[in-house]
């Protein structure tokens, strides 16, 4: 028998679904990032913004329907515009983190290009779960 979502949710709580989701968004990311820098030739912090939006959209819904899912969950024109929003604070700052960091030195390689990622991601995804699950999210009942 094949385990339900609400089965799956009583198993892992809500941080441990934000880190799986999240972590999973962040290796699609890093991916479309680095290859969209290796055949276009754009710098890091751009293409980063660019995957960001992509990944962050698709995110919304998973969080919607399983991350923070309630009894009777359904997409909120009103939590999508806050979800829009705290995306927006997490791609500013995870932008300019790298960028910063590109401006001190270009990242040569794929581990320091990795280091300038992570760093500009782990911003990012701090600020997202805080929004996510005390703004967009916190007045669920």
């Amino acid at each position: 028998m094949k385990p339900s979502a609400t089965a799956m949710n009583a198993q892992l709580g809500t941080g441990a679904r934000f880190v799986l989701v999240s972590g999973l968004a962040v290796g699609t990311d890093f991916l479309l990032a680095f290859t969209l820098r290796t055949f276009t030739g754009l710098p890091l912090s751009v293409s980063a913004a660019i995957t960001f939006v992509a990944v962050g959209v698709m995110v919304y819904f998973i969080h919607e329907h399983w991350t923070f899912q309630r009894e009777g969950s359904q997409t909120s024109k009103s939590r999508m515009a806050k979800n829009l929003l705290a995306n927006c604070a997490a791609w500013i700052s995870r932008v300019a983190v790298i960028a910063s960091l590109e401006r001190l030195a270009e990242p040569h390689g794929i581990i320091m290009a990795g280091l300038y990622f992570g760093a500009g991601a782990g911003v990012s995804f701090t600020i997202n779960f805080l929004a996510n699950k005390f703004w967009v999210f916190g007045d669920r009942r």
